[in-house]
């Protein structure tokens, strides 16, 4: 991956606030260094007077990634965009100090980062290997990091998240509280539409239902997905949002996540752009090509967010009340 970063969202926000808790015996580093055996510290200011849960907001701010100013994305990378400009860095060197903070935090890096991947083809091509491919980047983490994953972003079609993400998560055991999936704008598709009076045919937004079988993820409380496109076609892509929208996703333990309470939000934002939309005259639909642009070329973009979240499911599985007859 391109490095941790941090969750928009605040993870007490979602779930509680620590990471889940386990035994010695469950943590190979701990079991060797025996858990049990730790020095009180009792004249030291942090564990005598401050409380569990104030030394846990301070360990949170103190391992949160931030931008490394040596390594910016370039400027015309798809992946460059509002919040993703820089490769990420955190500073560990606090779980290095002593087995009690250690104890204390061995989790919380794995908890508090947005584990980002990126859609790859022959147009592009992701920051690095790992956010390319999680089934290599979870399968490096033991049983009990991958059990503390509170939340994964993924860039790419729902059609694509649901065949090669899904499965690597079902099967590694990762089941976040908070999935995120944006469409960048050279990930959305497009058809032709009728040929206008230059000449030109006309670009058409479809938005597949690609169904996400989440009914193995137990602890996923919020879903979001963004749908990215040029500004030229907002009113396009408001309307597949809105259509979006409408849409219930069935969970296990008898609930669903449904958008009931939540609002269609936009942003706006301009950058560079390293491709275009090209009409396949063979395929007879628009694809993205890579452009390599001279000179300073802005455009102007706007994203749909659309938020989903857990409730309890009325009814049976299939979301349909029922009615029982009443007798007489």
């Amino acid at each position: 991956m391109d490095g941790p970063r941090a969750t928009e969202n605040s993870p007490s926000d979602i779930t509680s606030p620590m990471p889940p808790q386990v035994t010695a015996s469950q943590h190979s580093l701990l079991a060797q260094l025996d858990a049990n055996v730790f020095d009180p510290q009792a004249v030291c200011p942090l564990f005598c007077i401050l409380p569990s849960e104030i030394r846990f907001e301070i360990y949170s701010l103190a391992l949160l990634s931030y931008d490394d100013p040596a390594r910016p994305y370039p400027l015309d990378e798809y992946y460059r965009r509002p919040g993703y400009t820089h490769y990420q860095l955190i500073a560990t060197a606090l779980l290095a100090t002593c087995r009690r903070v250690y104890s204390e935090t061995h989790d919380l890096v794995v908890a508090q980062t947005e584990h980002v991947f990126w859609a790859r083809d022959k147009y592009r091509v992701a920051p690095t290997a790992r956010s390319a491919d999680p089934h290599k980047y979870f399968q490096c983490m033991t049983a009990e990091q991958r059990s503390a994953v509170r939340c994964v972003h993924v860039f790419g079609r729902l059609s694509w998240f649901n065949a090669t993400h899904l499965p690597v998560l079902r099967a590694l055991g990762v089941s976040p509280t908070l999935l995120k999936i944006t469409h960048l704008y050279s990930n959305l598709e497009w058809s032709q539409g009728e040929m206008g009076a230059d000449g030109a045919a006309e670009m058409i937004l479809t938005m597949p239902r690609a169904e996400l079988a989440l009914q193995e993820m137990g602890r996923l409380e919020r879903l979001e997905i963004e749908v990215e496109a040029m500004s030229d076609y907002e009113v396009q892509v408001e309307e597949a949002s809105k259509a979006q929208f409408k849409r219930t996703f069935n969970l296990p333990k008898g609930r669903v996540l449904t958008t009931v309470g939540n609002e269609v939000t936009r942003a706006r934002y301009m950058t560079n752009v390293e491709a275009i939309p090209v009409l396949d005259n063979v395929l007879f639909c628009y694809s993205w090509k890579r452009r390599y642009i001279l000179g300073p070329a802005k455009f102007g973009f706007v994203v749909m967010r659309l938020v989903w979240t857990a409730k309890p499911r009325q009814g049976t599985p299939s979301g349909r009340v029922v009615r029982r007859k009443r007798k007489d």
